[in-house]
């Protein structure tokens, strides 16, 4: 809650000191000047939460937790269809005829058309990390990871010398798996970013009056589906117990992507009516099972 709502309360109690630390949804920090206990009502339900006061204009926002003990929201575990006219059974959107009539979006990482240039400040230093050391044990799955990598052209083995050498984060995913993560922390000191404004929940929830049938899709490793400039390559270079590998697609943990990939999936389907993006996510969604149909079929 902002600081300048909080003084708009009757009988507001004293801020105690918080040490938590907040994050907004572009990443940006959210100053915290303290916390406190606020009762809520709604109709017959009361509740006591702990509310984080922050000078900054920021709007309320109540929990998960918070808003199904006051009954904003309700979880629900189970879905039933009928065999009613209003149930997407029976209807032209399905995932095996969108799977066998786009069968060639659905192999391999994907190619958005655009390309990205990796913009450097003018002060820009270039810096060499070291290879850092990994666990033997994890020597076979890193080698069977940066090959796949390579097969897809995601990245490339490189030779000749780089002004720019990144180290590297190997990440074991739930399955067992490693996931290669720059760590380009001197480069991301020395990029120009686009600071292109991402949205709010609020702003994305705000398109969803009156709909009730939903479909999310999620971009299968979002990033690696633009490709760099030639001159950006370079400069995402990372040093492996296996040699030096640059990348040719845009790498996860570099600071502008995130902005970048946004206005080029929002400049996709902004012009689409009943589309929302974020980010990776696109959201498609309709007042009844027909409307949510036709938004999925009017995108071909």
């Amino acid at each position: 809650m902002s600081y300048n709502e909080f003084k708009t309360l009757q009988n507001r109690p004293k801020l105690k000191q918080s040490k938590t630390k907040l994050k907004a949804y572009n990443g940006g920090d959210v100053q915290v000047q303290g916390q406190c206990i606020l009762s809520l009502k709604l109709k017959e339900k009361s509740v006591k939460a702990l509310f984080l006061i922050s000078p900054d204009d920021v709007k309320p926002i109540l929990g998960r937790e918070l808003s199904e003990k006051l009954n904003l929201v309700k979880r629900t575990f189970s879905i039933e269809q009928s065999n009613s006219s209003n149930n997407l059974t029976g209807s032209r959107y399905n995932n095996a005829k969108l799977s066998e009539k786009y069968a060639d979006c659905f192999e391999g990482p994907g190619c958005l058309p655009h390309t990205v240039k990796i913009e450097l400040r003018d002060d820009a230093t270039p810096v060499v990390e070291p290879c850092r050391k990994i666990p033997f044990a994890q020597y076979d799955k890193l080698k069977d990871e940066l090959q796949r990598m390579e097969a897809m052209g995601v990245i490339e083995k490189i030779e000749e010398p780089t002004e720019w050498v990144n180290s590297f984060v190997p990440v074991t995913k739930p399955n067992g798996n490693l996931r290669v993560c720059l760590d380009p922390r001197n480069l991301n000191k020395s990029t120009k970013r686009e600071h292109f404004k991402l949205p709010t929940r609020d702003e994305v929830t705000a398109q969803f009056a009156n709909a009730k049938v939903f479909t999310k899709l999620d971009a299968s490793n979002g990033f690696w589906q633009m490709k760099l400039e030639d001159e950006s390559t370079n400069l995402c270079t990372f040093n492996t117990p296996f040699g030096r590998y640059k990348y040719l697609r845009l790498p996860f943990g570099i600071s502008s992507p995130p902005e970048i990939y946004h206005r080029t999936i929002n400049s996709l389907f902004s012009h689409l009516e009943g589309v929302d993006t974020s980010m990776d996510d696109i959201i498609i969604y309709g007042s009844i099972p027909q409307e949510h149909d036709q938004q999925c079929w009017k995108q071909q």
